[in-house]
């Protein structure tokens, strides 16, 4: 003969079971929600990044990556071919011309505007990625910046002195940030999701 259990739940919580465990619960291939339908600004978590703002988010924490070699590579080997290459095709992002620069080597202005535009890049790619609400208006900022400054210089002779492969390499830069405004100024994805 078997042994029979006659063992009963204690309290009536056993006994019915967890409704929170349970609403969970996700047949195979659908979407389990793990936020609150509640409409609070936590329940943005759960709505998808369209690709093009990650995209977005990505090239600036690239940039970001980009920025910091070169600034390192300006201040580490400031005499090497590739620091000569920066400081030929990127000369025209220094903030200031370059006569008010005097007295201060070149490569060490140029590494620190480098290390700025790091740190704006990354603070802007990681803001794009915790959604946070202001980085559309940085970001717009940012881009509509790094626009006038390049239309100054091109304008008033600063980009006579860049040979055509120089140009070219500005020109697409700025084709990048011209692209990146009108996209988050425009595309209507972008505030649905801030939840406004």
């Amino acid at each position: 003969m078997e042994p029979v259990n006659h063992w009963q739940p204690v309290t009536t919580e056993y006994q019915e079971g967890s409704p929170a465990l349970h609403s969970e619960q996700a047949s195979f291939g659908q979407k389990v929600r793990w936020w609150p339908a509640s409409g609070r600004s936590s329940d943005r978590g759960s709505v998808e990044l369209p690709i093009g703002i990650t995209c977005v988010a990505w090239f600036y924490l690239l940039a970001a990556g980009f920025y910091f070699v070169f600034g390192s590579v300006l201040l580490s080997y400031p005499s090497s071919d590739f620091a000569a290459l920066l400081i030929g095709y990127f000369r025209i992002v220094l903030p200031l011309p370059m006569g008010m620069a005097d007295g201060v080597p070149l490569d060490n202005v140029l590494a620190e505007t480098f290390f700025v535009l790091a740190m704006a890049s990354a603070t802007i790619g990681v803001m794009w990625m915790a959604r946070f609400r202001p980085v559309r208006w940085l970001t717009l900022g940012y881009t509509g910046v790094a626009l006038i400054r390049c239309a100054y210089c091109f304008l008033h002779g600063e980009g006579a002195a860049l040979t055509l492969l120089q140009t070219r390499v500005w020109l697409a830069m700025s084709a990048i940030d011209a692209l990146i405004f009108c996209y988050v100024a425009f595309y209507a994805g972008v505030e649905r999701i801030f939840g406004e």
